[in-house]
This record gives C-alpha cells, structure tokens and sequence, in this order.
C-alpha cells in the first residue's frame, strides 16, 4: 500500500467529518492517482465512494451520480452488507437531492436494513435520521 494515499484518504476522511468536503474532494482526487485498481480495489472503493460522498455534500449531486455509476463494477466485487449499505446510502443522497424521493426512501430502507443486519447500530441510526428528513411521501 501507498503509504502517501493512506495519509490523503485519513485526511480527507477528517476533513468530512468537520464539514470541510471540498477539502477532502482535493485529497480524494489525489490519492485516486496513486491507487493501483487492479492491486488494491477495496482502496480504490472506499476512494470513489468517499468522493460521491463528498460531491453530494457539495451539492454536486451530478458529478456525484457519475462517480457511483463508474463504481458499481467494484461495489459488485464486494457484497458484504457494510460495503453494500454505504452503496445505498450515497445512491440514497444522490436520489434525494435529485428530487426522487421515493427511490431514496427505499435505499435509505435498505441502507439501515443491511447496516442492521451486522448489528452496524451507529450507522442505521445515522441513516434512520436521514429517512426521518424526508418528505412524507403519503405511501
């Protein structure tokens, strides 16, 4: 592993958790030029999926979408529910700010379902919160 892109990654991941996404976006994009996809796919997953991430938090929901369709092929190579929550959980924020409220209910749904499924409590209450923010949708 590069020890230079685990440092950026640590970073960016710091700098989302204080509310700084763009920061972590430029550490991201750095790092993703220092990731062998073929060696280290995992790395490479958690990269583009903490850059949808933080392109949703910028309110750049498009570019965001992108990133996790480019993703999908590696989120397929991983099925574990963890892997798989936090895939329905960015696709979730992308569908809210998109306007399609229905289809983030459901992922957000199953977002917390698989996140529960491996007793991931902080996560499915994370999740639980954004499901609350919706718009009640009269189902």
């Amino acid at each position: 592993r590069c020890p230079k892109c685990q440092a950026m990654l640590a970073s960016s991941c710091a700098y989302h958790v204080r509310g700084e996404p763009k920061t972590a976006i430029v550490l991201i994009c750095r790092s993703l030029d220092l990731i062998d996809q073929l060696r280290e796919p995992r790395v490479s997953l958690c990269a583009l999926h903490n850059l949808a991430d933080n392109l949703a938090a910028c309110g750049r929901f498009m570019q965001a979408h992108r990133i996790q369709a480019r993703s999908q092929a590696l989120y397929q190579r991983f099925r574990e529910p963890r892997v798989q929550g936090r895939c329905e959980w960015v696709e979730a924020k992308i569908a809210r700010w998109l306007g399609r409220d229905r289809e983030a209910e459901a992922l957000l749904i199953a977002a917390r379902n698989e996140f529960r499924s491996v007793g991931a409590e902080f996560e499915s209450n994370l999740v639980s919160q954004e499901l609350t923010a919706l718009p009640a949708l009269g189902w």
